[in-house]
């Protein structure tokens, strides 16, 4: 590839990643090599490391946070390619969504993914504006990631939801891997009871 190539090798590399993260660890580890690949050439002084705001180390920063430890896991690594991303194109939303998404996450860092989130709201999508769609559909996740944010944090618990009691017979049993919390049940008639789970 060389430079002129820039366009085609990020979107091919962006596409095929998202997708096969889409479609699951099996598909992801199958086509891992090959983005990698892509975005590794990318990275090159030759090519264009830091087209489409940064891309490269956008993609980096995000790689290096969800493949899992056994496939080379660095969320230090992570994080610094996401800080030369938003150093270089501080207002371009999608990094501060996908550092919120994926490193803070990862590192249980409750702090950084509000404050990244509510930056991304408080912008005028107009803050690029030849990519003016792009930063409102990166503003619709941002909202929609704060809304769900106990699903991404240890003792948040489960956000207040109604299960329908058909599957569920006299016993109900409730599985906790990292702590553990009170749930609170709450009966369609006013009923109320507090279980503490371990």
């Amino acid at each position: 590839f060389v430079k002129d190539d820039a366009t085609c090798v990020y979107w091919y590399a962006s596409a095929l990643g998202k997708w096969a993260k889409l479609s699951g660890l099996p598909t992801t580890l199958k086509n891992l090599p090959t983005v990698k690949g892509f975005m590794t050439r990318l990275s090159a002084t030759d090519m264009d490391p830091t087209f489409y705001y940064d891309g490269p180390d956008r993609y980096w920063g995000a790689y290096y946070a969800v493949i899992p430890s056994f496939a080379g896991q660095d969320l230090a690594k992570s994080k610094e390619y996401f800080d030369k991303a938003l150093a270089a194109y501080p207002n371009f939303l999608g990094t501060h969504v996908l550092l919120a998404e994926n490193w803070a996450v990862k590192t249980q860092n409750k702090d950084v993914f509000t404050k990244e989130l509510n930056w991304v709201l408080a912008q005028d999508p107009n803050i690029i504006p030849e990519i003016r769609p792009e930063a409102e559909a990166e503003q619709r996740k941002a909202k929609r990631l704060l809304d769900t944010i106990n699903d991404y944090f240890a003792g948040n618990g489960i956000p207040a939801h109604f299960d329908t009691h058909s599957p569920f017979e006299e016993v109900f049993v409730s599985v906790s891997l990292l702590s553990g919390i009170v749930m609170d049940f709450r009966r369609y008639d006013g009923e109320e009871r507090s279980v503490y789970l371990r």
